[in-house]
């Protein structure tokens, strides 16, 4: 019932269309169908840090309106795909733990749990950011319960059948990169780790990371062979843009 209704894809700008340089003019929809070298992925990213006032104003305003700066974020990306698309209704993809509080000990257990659940923002055409951030929230927790069902057989439950989501959103609220390069610092040891350096990789040509700590963060880590950086340069500036207003 969540994705009921919904049968278009929800494109990106991509590396390849001539228009592309249109994109930084956000009032304008340029899309293309991005396709890529599937054999090899060449991992680039480009992370920005927020000013503190910014930070501090999406958590003072999460609060008010008692939803999550996950949702928050999540709101503001599909805000910027509505753009994108020209249409009031798209859907991303977005990690989840996939340890439902449902199951006893979940929290004690060897996973790896992660899972890919498609995140819908459809708003009505006189929505302010506020209504869209609390659907966004409402629909969060109904869909909750079902966090740990597998993705293909979401899709397998949609008009497309497949193809539903491009890329996704991940609220990395426990920076592992960071944890493993603090490890010699705890205490004295008898080595030291240096030149620490994680690569990830995901069945997507972006993802759009965010990392809600002191100083809050956000990473476009993406497939150099489908997006070039000055197009996810343009992505970010919108994510910025859209943020400060």
């Amino acid at each position: 019932s969540y994705l009921a209704g919904f049968e278009q894809q929800t494109l990106l700008p991509g590396a390849d269309t001539s228009l592309k340089d249109q994109v930084a003019d956000s009032s304008e929809s340029v899309l293309s169908t991005t396709t890529s070298d599937t054999s090899k992925y060449v991992s680039e990213k480009i992370t920005v840090e927020l000013d503190p006032t910014w930070s501090q104003a999406m958590y003072r305003i999460a609060k008010q309106q008692q939803v999550t700066i996950n949702t928050l974020m999540q709101s503001v990306w599909g805000l910027i795909l509505q753009q994108y698309n020209n249409n009031e209704d798209v859907v991303f993809g977005s990690v989840v733990s996939g340890r439902p509080t449902a199951i006893p000990g979940v929290e004690h257990m060897i996973g790896l749990f992660i899972n890919t659940i498609p995140v819908r923002i459809q708003s009505e055409r006189n929505a302010t950011f506020v209504d869209i951030m609390r659907k966004t929230q409402e629909q969060a927790l109904a869909s909750g319960v079902y966090d740990s069902f597998p993705l293909y057989e979401i899709q397998a439950l949609t008009e497309q059948k497949q193809h539903l989501i491009n890329h996704i959103m991940v609220f990395e609220n426990y920076p592992v990169e960071e944890q493993v390069e603090q490890l010699g610092e705890v205490r004295p040891s008898a080595f030291d780790i240096t030149n620490v350096e994680v690569v990830e990789q995901t069945n997507y040509d972006l993802d759009l990371i965010v990392m809600p700590d002191e100083t809050f963060r956000i990473m476009f880590r993406y497939n150099a062979n489908v997006y070039d950086r000055s197009t996810i340069e343009r992505m970010q500036g919108h994510v910025l843009h859209v943020i400060e207003q």
